[in-house]
């Protein structure tokens, strides 16, 4: 068996040694010292150099042993020539002869006393990765075939440790990389508001890359123009907020396009490079599009003042910072929106003129608005843990408990009936609609409920009632005495008493014309709705009016004592003299039925700066104050007392109001009542000089 001299085995043993050495150590730059040391010890070298392959393909020093700092800089730009000098694959040794004829300019710039250089190139995967230096001195032997020999194999140990050392470096600056961008996510999602996140993220980008310079231009949708503008950086003063609008243009197009990351590896060479970063002094340039998930946010420019100063890996990580970002200001958007549409909502709910109710899914109140809050009589801060159905109790009409349930779907559930307020006592009487909110899943997330006072209605609803009931009345008496005087007459013997005979007539005719003024005021009531009122209008002297009327009820009622009280200088009025005397005598005949025989009726009459005031007062029951403001409303009564359909007030309101008067009462119960009355000397514009002019 063959044995290795003593010499290769020693030799063998210490490249062992060197090997371990170097792939012990993970730190690029130690690994690269160790390389070119043990490199220039193992050939008996004097000095020797490192230069790496970059990511642009150029070559550049990345360390030295036994060459001072000046040497090292020098070598920077000479090395470009070096790999088309290499033999593929195998080492290459040239003396100072070589030297001068092939590496002139690098001979030049290395120390005299260099007389030989051994070149070795460095490769992974049949790929040159860098170039190891290794110089002897003059009056050195000449490098052997066998210092080629250990060169080489050291070499491929060499480039293990260096790939090693480049892994762990990119696998360090990656976790460096993932620790920022965790910090910064973090960050962002706590930004409140978007100033703060724009601010973030130019932070965070001039931490983690090479920029000197970072801006980001907000861009706004709706209004097709950049709103917002944060920098980071300074740039020279020269160069102020116009100069710095010019960027304007340029982000412009790279949302426009929808392009990727706009990469300027040399501003002075890129004519479509924005001129105002040439202009402020910075080399390189990134222009990354800022996207939502529907829409262009904006643009995030990164600026150096070296050339090519931005990797792959550091673009990949601002385009990262920029979704991020976008994720962000979608967030505001959406939150904004959000916050539109709630105030919106609010307004409505808040203006509304019913009453709204909004609830959760488990129907427990969340807001209520003040209409509700005053049908309901409930304060606000009283609501918290309310279920619907506390605050709305409702019951019909003799004070049973109405359910309030909500609905399971898409159609609403409806009731009706009485509220009861939160201090225990009835209140309006409501039509309660639940809708449920729905999701785009068809899931419920809340209620909302409609309440509409429905009181003046079904108020309305029961004068009719009794209105019927009381016309029914008024149409029976009447009827049957025309029945029975009509059934009188047939008898031959009635014929034979004058007497009786023109009695029955007479009875039969008075009610004929009861029943025919009914008829007029239902008819009168009907045209009213309908808006049809007509007036014929002549000049009417209100006071021998009044003295008319006042005189027939005297004669008629003469129990009741009756006071005039009508000015001399009373003016002539224009209107429809028919009308105004079914007014008065309206109120004439409501201070009759409402007050005791043997009490005072006064009338009075008084000129105003533009036309005529009349009042009619009683000492009757009086009128109740929740009452007075129904009490010129269709079919309403305010007594039982007396008699009548309930149409009197309401047809004299319309008249005079179609007349451009007023009418009013003053009332308290048991002490009387005063109704009155203002009409203008001349009605309404529309209706001077007119006959059969509608009114209102």
């Amino acid at each position: 068996m063959n044995q290795l001299p003593d010499y290769r085995l020693l030799q063998r043993d210490y490249l062992l040694q060197i090997a371990r050495a170097m792939t012990a150590r993970l730190d690029l730059r130690e690994v690269l010292a160790l390389v070119i040391r043990y490199a220039v010890e193992i050939t008996n070298g004097r000095a020797g150099v490192i230069a790496m392959r970059q990511a642009d393909g150029r070559f550049e020093v990345v360390a030295g042993y036994g060459l001072e700092e000046q040497y090292l800089d020098s070598l920077h730009p000479l090395l470009e020539r070096v790999p088309r000098l290499l033999p593929p694959d195998e080492p290459a040794a040239w003396n100072t002869p070589q030297l001068e004829r092939r590496l002139r300019l690098l001979a030049s710039h290395l120390p005299k006393s260099f007389a030989q250089v051994l070149a070795l190139p460095l490769a992974m995967h049949d790929e040159l990765i860098g170039v190891l230096f290794v110089f002897r001195s003059a009056g050195a032997a000449m490098f052997t075939p066998l210092d080629t020999q250990l060169l080489t194999a050291f070499a491929d140990q060499a480039a293990i440790a260096i790939q090693n050392a480049n892994l762990y470096a990119e696998m360090a600056v990656q976790a460096g990389e993932l620790r920022h961008l965790y910090d910064f996510s973090v960050s962002i999602l706590r930004a409140s508001d978007r100033k703060t996140a724009l601010e973030l993220t130019t932070e965070h980008a001039a931490i983690a890359g090479p920029s000197e310079w970072l801006a980001i231009l907000r861009w706004d949708v709706a209004s097709e123009r950049f709103v917002e503008r944060i920098y980071r950086g300074r740039v020279p003063e020269r160069l102020g907020e116009a100069a710095l609008a010019t960027l304007d243009e340029p982000s412009r197009a790279l949302l426009q396009r929808e392009a990727p990351p706009q990469i300027i590896a040399n501003l002075s060479e890129d004519e479509t490079a924005p001129a105002v970063l040439r202009r402020a002094g910075f080399r390189s340039a990134v222009g990354v599009p800022i996207r939502g998930a529907t829409r262009p946010l904006g643009v995030l420019w990164a600026a150096s003042i070296r050339s090519n100063a931005y990797s792959p890996a550091d673009v990949r990580l601002l385009i990262t910072f920029t979704q991020y970002l976008g994720l962000a200001l979608d967030r505001f958007n959406f939150l904004e929106r959000l916050a539109a549409r709630e105030r919106q909502l609010a307004t409505v709910v808040e203006h509304s003129p019913v009453g709204m109710l909004l609830l959760n899914v488990n129907g427990r109140v969340v807001v209520q608005n003040p209409v509700l809050q005053t049908l309901t009589g409930w304060p606000q801060e009283a609501l918290a843990r309310v279920q619907v159905g506390d605050l709305l109790q409702l019951e019909d009409e003799t004070g049973r408990q109405i359910p309030v349930p909500l609905p399971s779907g898409e159609t609403p559930v409806t009731i009706q009936g009485y509220l009861r307020r939160h201090a225990g006592t009835r209140g309006a009487y409501v039509q309660v609609t639940i809708t449920a909110l729905l999701s785009a899943a068809g899931t419920v997330e809340g209620y909302v409920a409609n309440v509409v006072d429905l009181t003046a209605y079904k108020e309305s609803e029961n004068a009719k009632g009794a209105f019927l009931a009381g016309l029914s009345h008024e149409l029976k008496t009447p009827l049957a005495l025309i029945r029975g005087f009509a059934e009188t007459l047939r008898y031959p013997q009635v014929h034979q008493d004058e007497k009786l005979y023109h009695e029955s007539l007479d009875v039969i005719l008075t009610e004929t014309d009861h029943l025919t003024e009914m008829v007029n005021q239902l008819l009168q009531a009907a045209r009213l709705q309908a808006r049809a009122l007509t007036l014929d209008l002549d000049q009417v002297a209100l006071g021998p009016l009044l003295h008319k009327l006042v005189e027939e009820f005297r004669q008629t009622y003469p129990t009741h004592l009756w006071q005039v009280e009508v000015a001399d200088e009373l003016p002539t009025i224009t209107g429809d003299p028919m009308r105004l005397r079914e007014v008065f005598q309206n109120l004439l005949s409501n201070a009759v039925k409402y007050s005791d025989p043997h009490s005072l009726i006064r009338v009075e009459a008084a000129p105003t700066r533009g036309g005529v005031r009349a009042s009619i007062s009683d000492e009757g029951v009086g009128i109740a104050p929740e009452n007075q403001q129904r009490l010129f409303q269709r079919f309403f009564r305010a007594s039982d007392r007396a008699d009548g359909t309930g149409l009197g007030l309401y047809m004299s309101k319309a008249i005079v109001e179609a007349h451009g008067g007023t009418i009013g009462v003053e009332s308290e119960p048991g002490q009387g009542s005063t109704f009155t009355v203002e009409l203008p000397r001349s009605p309404a514009r529309e209706l001077q000089g007119t006959e059969g002019t509608r009114g209102n």
